[in-house]
């Protein structure tokens, strides 16, 4: 994952940036060539950075949803569940309310 930050308020996009890239394209080549040699040095693994490892982190707890289960409020409004399939299942809620969960 990329992060980027908020673009500031009042800052202009450079209709020229592309054009200034393609001049710079020498340098540009000279930088990806050296961040090459230091994966090659580093046995083709990349180093992760703290701000990275907190991105996964944050992707991971996010995509993990056991982690947010809890027990005690389903306890307070379910009824049942009926499992229809392997992707469908219906939540009989304590106020009567039914929902299908297609998964």
């Amino acid at each position: 994952m990329i992060t980027t930050k908020d673009k500031p308020e009042g800052r202009v996009d450079d209709p020229y940036l592309v054009e200034k890239m393609i001049a710079e394209k020498e340098g540009i080549f000279l930088w990806c060539l050296e961040g090459l040699k230091q994966l090659v040095a580093n046995n083709y693994r990349f180093t992760i950075s703290e701000r990275s490892k907190d991105n996964i982190d944050a992707i991971v707890k996010d995509a993990n949803n056991i982690d947010l289960f809890d027990g005690a409020l389903v306890d307070e409004f379910l009824d049942h569940a009926t499992i229809h399939s392997r992707t469908d299942i219906t939540f009989h809620l304590k106020c009567g309310l039914n929902l299908l969960e297609r998964m």
